[in-house]
């Protein structure tokens, strides 16, 4: 049977309960405030690493190591086993005497060991080696009491006979009489039981005649053994453990204190035991060899098993549980986590739109629920074209969404709502539905200053992606960093401008390459022109050479043929001159004059 030490540190185990309740309460909050912005479907695929069930978990293993923690303060063990066993043995009272003489040294040295620290040394030795006896403890000083009834629960004895001092008796003195008396009906008055009494004592400043009860005890059958301790030299009784205060008698003389073993040898003669000095080495063997010299009795032993402890175990438990704790993280653990979504080679399934509707990686963002501040009729519309939008009815939830505008033309997400709705209208038959795609992207860009922050985010938001989808990379990265200033802890509007900052960062280094390339290709133009234009000179110059050559050939061929002429006319002329003389008779004259305007 379990019981518990502390039981009534189990009304702690309420707090599990109140924290439970707590727990319970603020996870219905979270789920009312999340509702407010759209519906937890939708919104589930928004939140990748917000894990449905691990907060339970850990809120279940934290609630079991406190209640753990609360039933190990309480201790809870089994209950101890009694058992009886019959044994043989012998019933021992132990008197110890008490008074301020036994402060004293039990030896020669002033500062060594005080009797009464030697008395308690000799006796929880002789306890140990009193194995199945009962043993009892009295004190005395000018009087004396039971400090311990006859137990077999030497345990117990010991720790008593541990907390003797000299101030546990007022009256001083040494009055052995009177603690062999309240030793003798200290026993149980079982038959056929042996008795000892043991006193040990400085035997000084007899008070009574203990020589005659030590007698009447033996008369009785119970043997009285005396252990003296103390110096014959005698010793100062120290106030403090300065050794500089002595105790002083009522003429202020320091007192000297001694051991009367003559008086203590009598005692024990009278009561049919020994005298054992305490000083000696043998002391405690001598007595415990005497003490076993006598005949035992039977009697029945009661064995008590302690309770077995169990506390470990919660112990243990509750560590366990707080590691476990630990080691778990609130968000969902998912393998997905290793692969980027966002790499080149992802980029056609980033932001891809579909006439405006985003794809897996990069969703548009959420139907919004209604606010606070909304009126009934509007909240329903709202309500309802959430659910309709969830399901994919995107005609039916743009006529209820615009029944809401009915009821508050003015409302943010209302407005917000049938703006996204006609984005996804728009993705089939872009063509046919330009109108109704240019309409809610023109309410998009007026609710990016919104007053509902949520608002003016996912509209910002939504904006990059119809723009990216459009290859608009300027317009998009404007509009992502925009709903970042909003809310900066959007991740997939982070991830996203990233994302298009790198675009345009290849864009821009493709168009550095081509505008590389055309002034290449310009130069090189430039250079085969120059190139022809040297040769159209350089054939023109040789054109030019040629005509000259031509033409001076020609200069030549007209300069010989005027010679020619002019020799043949001369010759002609001579000729004539010739015939014209024979005519008239006259001898030709070789270069004569001809005449001149006959027309010969």
């Amino acid at each position: 049977m379990v019981h518990f030490a502390n039981p009534n540190l189990l009304w702690l185990l309420a707090a599990v309960i109140v924290f439970a309740l707590l727990f319970w309460r603020m996870r219905f909050l979270r789920r009312r405030r999340l509702a407010r912005f759209g519906n937890p479907e939708v919104l589930a695929p928004l939140m990748p690493d917000v894990s449905k069930y691990i907060p339970s978990v850990k809120i279940v293993i934290a609630l079991l190591a406190v209640a753990s923690m609360v039933v190990m303060l309480a201790r809870p063990r089994t209950k101890g086993k009694v058992s009886e066993e019959e044994v043989s043995g012998i019933e021992v009272m132990i008197a110890v005497d008490v008074s301020n003489s036994m402060l004293a040294s039990s030896t020669d040295d002033p500062r060594g060991v005080s009797r009464l620290q030697r008395a308690k040394h000799v006796l929880n030795s002789l306890i140990g080696k009193l194995d199945n006896d009962r043993v009892g403890l009295i004190v005395f000083a000018g009087d004396a009491f039971t400090q311990l009834p006859l137990t077999p629960d030497f345990v117990s004895a010991k720790l008593y006979l541990n907390e003797i001092s000299t101030g546990m008796v007022e009256n001083q003195g040494t009055d052995i009489g009177s603690a062999i008396q309240v030793a003798m009906n200290s026993f149980s008055g079982m038959k056929d039981v042996e008795r000892a009494i043991v006193v040990i004592t400085d035997a000084e400043d007899q008070i009574g005649d203990a020589v005659s009860v030590a007698k009447a005890a033996s008369d009785e059958g119970i043997e009285v053994d005396v252990i003296g301790l103390g110096s014959g030299k005698g010793a100062q009784i120290p106030l403090d453990r300065s050794y500089t205060n002595w105790l002083k008698d009522e003429n202020g003389q320091v007192v000297t204190t001694y051991l009367n073993e003559q008086l203590a040898q009598e005692i024990a003669v009278a009561g049919g035991g020994v005298y054992i000095n305490g000083a000696s080495a043998s002391a405690l063997n001598e007595l415990a060899k005497r003490l076993d010299e006598i005949k035992k009795t039977n009697f029945e032993k009661i064995n008590y098993t302690a309770s077995d402890e169990q506390f470990p175990l919660f112990a243990w438990l509750a560590l366990v549980l707080i590691i476990v704790d630990c080691i778990f993280s609130n968000r969902k653990i998912g393998f997905l986590r290793k692969y980027n979504f966002f790499s080149r080679g992802a980029a056609v399934a980033l932001l891809a739109l579909c006439g405006g509707v985003a794809s897996a990686q990069a969703p548009m963002a959420p139907a919004l629920q209604f606010p606070d501040d909304s009126q009934r009729p509007e909240r329903s519309y709202i309500r309802q074209g959430n659910e309709e939008f969830r399901r994919g009815h995107y005609r039916e939830a743009e006529i209820l969404y615009a029944r809401a505008l009915g009821v508050n033309p003015t409302s943010e997400v209302g407005l917000y709502n049938q703006a996204l709705t006609r984005l996804h209208l728009s993705a089939d038959q872009a063509d046919a539905n330009a109108e109704l795609r240019q309409n809610a992207i023109q309410t998009m860009q007026q609710l990016v200053k919104a007053q509902n922050p949520t608002v003016a985010e996912y509209a910002a938001y939504n904006l990059g992606n119809v723009a990216f989808a459009q290859q608009q990379l300027q317009q998009a990265l404007q509009s992502y960093k925009q709903a970042l200033r909003v809310n900066p802890a959007n991740e997939l509007a982070r991830e996203n401008y990233r994302f298009v900052e790198k675009q345009l960062q290849n864009q821009d280094q493709n168009q550095d390459q081509n505008q590389d390339q055309d002034q290449q290709d310009q130069q090189q133009n430039q250079d085969q022109q120059n190139q022809d234009q040297n040769q159209d000179q350089q054939q023109q110059q040789q054109n030019q050479d040629q005509q000259q050559q031509n033409q001076d050939q020609k200069q030549q061929e007209q300069n010989i043929s005027q010679s020619s002429r002019d020799q043949i006319l001369n010759a002609v002329e001579k000729k004539d001159a010739a015939a014209r003389a024979r005519a008239k008779g006259e001898p030709a004259k070789g270069g004569g004059q001809r005449n001149r305007g006959r027309n010969w």
